[in-house]
Parts: structure tokens; C-alpha cells; sequence
């Protein structure tokens, strides 16, 4: 866990614990992987016996095993893998360049691809907020759906 400060960051790193604290085969720690991933009450339970069990048996004190794996079951809710966790951030990273270097054409895509007037709605305060104007349709310049004008606008 040193790659991600001691903090269970991605599904591997609950894999690979299970295996070291609890002697998990690398079949039961991928059971528990998908239990996890598909929030299987029952497969979890089981394998949290399993996990107890097994690192008790190897001397590791039963309230520190209560409090990882009450720690693995509220990371269940939003567990990655790390490739999948790797792709996101570089996602991130360009939709940030393209907001901070080209927020007038990012937007008007965001805002072509809301799918609701909730959105397009908070996506039009988003460009208030960022100091970009949103033109109202003009005939001589408008087309179809959100664009960026031949000033910028």
C-alpha cells in the first residue's frame, strides 16, 4: 500500500491483502474481487469468515481484522481496478486541458451532449461562472445545437 499512502486504493491491492494477511488463494482473493465488484451480500459474508479465520490463524488481532474488512466493504461501493483507475485519470487530464485551454469549444460540446434541461441548465451557469457568453440564436449565425462563433463566443 505504499504507492497509495496505506489507503486501499484499488481492487489488486484487496486481493493481493487477502492473500497475504489471510493465505486467500488467488482464486478466492478474485472470488472476492467479484463479490465485491457485484456487491454479493452473501458470497461476502462467507468470505469475510474466510478472511477472519485466516488471518487470525496467522495472529493478526481480531479488532484490526473487523476494521479492514469494514474498510473493504465501503470500498466496495466505488472499486476500481487500477488500469481502469490508470484510463480515468488520463480522461481527466484532457477534458481539464481542454476546459482550461479551449473552454468555449469544451462547452459548447458538454453542452451538446446533455441529455436533459437539468443539465444544460447547470452547464449554462457553469459558463456564467467561467465567464463565457452564451449567445442567444441568431439567424445569420446559429446552427445546429451549441457552437463556438467566429469571435469565440
Amino acid at each position: 500500500l505504499a504507492d497509495t499512502y496505506g489507503i486501499t486504493v484499488y481492487q489488486e491491492q484487496v486481493m493481493l491483502l487477502s492473500q497475504k494477511l489471510a493465505g486467500f488463494s488467488k482464486g478466492d482473493a478474485d472470488v472476492l474481487r467479484k463479490a465485491m465488484g457485484k456487491k454479493d451480500r452473501k458470497t461476502l459474508d462467507k468470505m469475510k469468515g474466510k478472511f477472519i479465520e485466516g488471518a487470525s490463524s496467522k495472529g493478526h488481532p481480531a479488532d484490526k481484522l473487523e476494521k479492514i474488512w469494514t474498510d473493504w466493504e465501503a470500498f466496495a461501493q466505488y472499486a476500481f481496478n487500477k488500469s481502469h483507475s490508470t484510463c480515468y485519470a488520463f480522461v481527466a487530464y484532457q477534458t481539464g486541458y481542454l476546459k482550461a485551454h479551449y473552454p468555449s469549444e469544451y462547452m459548447a460540446a458538454v453542452l451538446n451532449h446533455a441529455s436533459d434541461l437539468d443539465k444544460i441548465t447547470f452547464f449554462m451557469e457553469e459558463c456564467k461562472r467561467m465567464g463565457l457568453k452564451v449567445l442567444g440564436p441568431d439567424v445569420n449565425e446559429s446552427q445546429k445545437g451549441f457552437a463556438v462563433n467566429k469571435k469565440g463566443e
